[in-house]
This record gives structure tokens, sequence and C-alpha cells, in this order.
């Protein structure tokens, strides 16, 4: 009896620490401007970490690391409601089961949406919500064929989850774009010779439309497909096996494309839109030196934001678009830095963690 009393309170001592530690986390310190980062060390590569795939919130700003998951569990990918109360994430431990999992912000009532998925199931970077807010869309592994990338559509109203016809090519990351009537998708596929735009009515069951191809002749790879705001999607292309990328835009709406960095002696590596406009975080490649610089996409805008000789990566808009979270240093030390729009300032390094999914709490 007495070791029972001992361990339920252990247990509640615990649970209370754990509340306490993500309220600290969330309020942010009221005295600073906290620097959240959410993930999964199941979906990043981290030489050197052996965890359980826990789904973390980290303060990059203090080094707080709280655990939203159960230790022993496998956690992966996982996207934000419209509402922004919950967190869609699949797990081997939801109820019970495995499946499309969903939970509060603090990781508390878990609730178990659909079971049909395969066993290696990990949404993309690319999903995201239909502007009604009943419809995911992802990208995961097929339920026939594991290494082949498949489109599936979850319905969050009726929780019902469905693998939907998918181009050859298709890619693990790329952006999934909804039209205004939230039954229509849009997004682009790399093929090795030529960047095809798509449009899939998922309400009526055909196989996704090809409506516009681009670069016909380059060379690229599934990766190449970098980010989109509305119709205008961000790919990085090649002219031949040898030589530089470069950044185009492509218009899925008129079936135009423009070179964005037209530079012959730089390698365009990354590209990331602001959430409010048509402005690019590009990282440049210039021999042994990297930059971090704003581009917007008619180039009335040009800044450089951050140089380095060893590695940029990551670039992440946040604070309402007024600073980039990315990361600098090498493969197994990079570590977390925010540079100021405003200020012109930035703080580097922040406290390292791996890049999956950055909040900004700090208005």
């Amino acid at each position: 009896m007495i070791l029972r009393l001992i361990w339920r309170t252990s247990a509640l001592l615990s649970v209370l620490l754990l509340i306490a530690s993500i309220g600290a986390i969330l309020l942010g310190h009221s005295n600073r401007e906290a620097v959240l980062a959410r993930y999964s060390l199941n979906d990043v590569f981290v030489q050197g970490i052996d965890e359980d795939a826990n789904i973390y919130i980290h303060d990059l700003t203090t080094d707080l690391r709280v655990p939203l998951t159960a230790d022993g569990t496998r956690n992966f990918g996982f996207i934000d409601t419209p509402d922004g109360q919950h967190i869609l994430f699949i797990s081997d431990d939801c109820q019970g089961q495995f499946g499309l999992c969903q939970m509060d912000l603090d990781g508390h009532n878990k609730r178990l949406l659909a079971d049909n998925l395969p066993r290696n199931a990990a949404p993309g970077t690319g999903a995201s919500w239909s502007p009604d807010g009943t419809r995911l869309a992802f990208v995961s592994p097929s339920a026939s064929n594991v290494r082949q990338p498949a489109l599936y559509v979850f319905d969050y109203l009726a929780s019902q989850l469905q693998e939907m016809p998918t181009p050859l090519y298709m890619d693990w990351d790329a952006p999934l774009v909804w039209e205004r009537d939230s039954k229509t998708l849009t997004f682009v596929v790399a093929q090795p010779r030529v960047f095809v735009g798509y449009r899939f009515d998922v309400e009526n069951g055909d196989r996704p439309q090809a409506i516009h191809t681009w670069l016909q002749g380059t060379w690229n790879a599934r990766s190449n497909v970098l980010d989109a705001f509305d119709t205008i999607f961000v790919v990085k292309s090649q002219e031949a096996l040898e030589g530089q990328f470069d950044l185009y835009l492509l218009d899925l709406a008129s079936g135009a494309s423009s070179n964005l960095s037209n530079t012959p002696l730089t390698n365009e590596s990354d590209a990331n839109f602001a959430e409010n406009s048509t402005t690019l975080a590009v990282i440049s490649e210039l021999g042994d030196a990297q930059m971090l610089s704003v581009i917007s996409a008619d180039w009335s805008r040009w800044q450089m934001v951050a140089v380095a000789t060893d590695s940029l990566a990551f670039p992440s808009w946040i604070k309402n678009d007024s600073a980039i979270l990315y990361y600098h240093g090498t493969t197994n030390a990079f570590r977390a830095c925010v540079a100021s729009l405003e200020t012109y300032e930035s703080e580097c390094p922040l406290m390292w963690a791996p890049n999956i999914v950055f909040l900004d709490a700090g208005g």
C-alpha cells in the first residue's frame, strides 16, 4: 500500500511538472520573446541522437524542451488543425492503435481519427488544409507500394481517409495548394526533364489533370519543388547535369515562368515564401560561402540577411514575416539563429534544435 501511494504521488508530481513546463514555454516568459520549435526526432536525421520519436515543444531561447507524447511510442510528421487548438499526427499508440491521431497543443486528449494507413506512413511537409477547414491533403507512402509517394485526403468532419490517384514522380514534401472551392488541389511535380503542374478534383475520383509544363530539358529531382504562395510555385532547376541551380517561379494559373535568380556564379539551394506575401527567403552558395537573402518575386526588394563560410539551412519566416529563423553550422552541429528584418540584427546562435515546424510565440 505504501509503495502504491508513493508511486501515485510520484506520478502526480511528474504530471504537474510536465504541465508547469509546458505552461512556462507557451507563456514565453513575458519578459522576452520566445522562439519555439515543435518537432519529432523521427522526422529529421540528427546524428548522435538516439531517442524515442516523441513530439517535442522546445524553447530555443532557454533550451527548455518538453515531450508532448509518451516515451516508447513512435510519432511522425504533424500539422495543426485550422482552429489552432489541436495537432494531427501519426502514432503507433493512439488509444492503443496505429493511425492518424489528434491531441491538444499541450499533448492531452489523444483521439484516433483513422486507422487505415500503412505502417510506415509519415505525412510530408507539404501537407495543407482546405480553405473551409474540412479536408487535409498530404503525401505519404502508398498502401500498395511503401517506396512510392501517394496522395491522401482526410475528411475531417467524416473522419474518413482516402488514398487518391497519384501522378508518377510525386514528391514527398512538395506543397499542396487548395483552390477556394475546397475541393480542388493544385501542385507541381518535378519529373526528371520537365516540371508538370496538376489540378485535381478530389470529389470526382478521376486522376489529376496535367495543365501546364515548364523548363523542358532541365535536370530535376523530386525535392526541387520548394514552396508555393497561392498559384505560384518556386522550384530549383539546372540546365544540364553539371552546373548551378537557379530558382524559377511557376504560375499554375497562367502557365508563365520566370527565373528569379539568373545568377551564373551562385547556386541557389533553398527558398521559402513569406506567410503573407510573395517575398522569399533564399539561401545561395558562392564558392565556399553561403548567403541568406530576402528577395521579392518582382525584384523590387533584395536584402542580404546573413553570410557564412559554413552551412546555412532551413529558413523559416516568424514574427509575422518580420524575422527569419534559420540554421547555421555543419551537418551535425547546427544552431538556430534569428535575423530581424526590422533592425537588421541577428541573434546567433540560439539553442540548437532540429527543423520541423516553427511557431511564433512572441508576437
